[in-house]
């Protein structure tokens, strides 16, 4: 199932809104290596109208995939009508002190198999991790949180004309051209975590999504993705990205 032409598609089971097929096969849900380091989870999924509710089990692991806890909640559909659901599942509440020794996160709906996410180690190693977020090829919410780092630049594009020359004599103001518009470009440069070769495939979707945003102080601003830039390091198989973006909004807002 790939829907690129609407945000919104109606089954009548229960299916994730994400592709995570690329990769190495594994045991649990995603091919694709997923890495989180805020503790939470967007994601999205299409339930038809005779999903009545199920079952949401968030499982944390240490490094030698020992079972650390298991934290079972119940969802309930509260809208038949309503094909796409986006959910936010929060590691931080009976779960916090797991989250911070946990190495992977297991998130289990009903009997379906799990999506496995890796938890970006050490936790507090950075000042800051920023969640990017769009809307995949499915319609539903993907993201990835960057942890490496961060640049922010401002360029000012201005655009003048030049006076008529009568009233560059006339004028008391020494000045032959006039600004007319000048317009402030807030970009950002973000560098990720170094991660597997099944980590990159995420990264393909985010530079094809149209609807892109980020979170910054509990508010979204939408973004514009300047360039995606996934290169392997000197060990192979290890990569790292590089993110470039300006927000669409006027920067002296944000």
């Amino acid at each position: 199932m790939c829907n690129k032409g609407n945000k919104f598609l109606f089954n009548d089971y229960f299916n994730l809104a994400a592709n995570y097929n690329r990769g190495t096969s594994r045991d649990f849900a995603n091919n694709t290596i997923l890495y989180l380091y805020e503790p939470s989870i967007d994601l999205s999924f299409y339930a038809g109208s005779n999903t009545g509710g199920m079952s949401i089990t968030k499982t944390f692991y240490d490094s030698a995939f020992n079972v650390l806890t298991a934290i079972t909640t119940t969802w309930r559909n509260t809208d038949s009508s309503k094909g796409l659901w986006d959910l936010n599942i929060t590691l931080s509440d009976q779960g916090y002190r797991f989250f911070n020794d946990a190495f992977y996160v297991d998130i289990q709906f009903g009997s379906n198999d799990p999506i496995r996410y890796n938890v970006i180690k050490p936790i507090k190693a950075t000042e800051y991790g920023q969640r990017i977020l769009w809307r995949n090829s499915y319609g539903g919410i993907s993201f990835v949180d960057l942890t490496g780092k961060k640049e922010e630049t401002r360029s000012l594009e201005v655009k003048t004309y030049q006076k008529n020359i009568f009233n560059y004599y006339d004028d008391p103001m020494n000045e032959l051209d006039k600004v007319y518009d000048n317009e402030v470009k807030y970009q950002v440069t973000l560098k990720s975590h170094l991660f597997e070769n099944d980590g990159k495939y995420i990264f393909n979707d985010l530079l094809q999504s149209a609807n892109v945003w980020t979170r910054i102080n509990g508010q979204d601003y939408a973004i514009i993705i300047d360039s995606v830039d996934v290169t392997e390091t000197d060990n192979n198989g290890v990569f790292e990205a590089t993110l470039k973006y300006h927000y669409s909004q006027e920067p002296s807002l944000i």
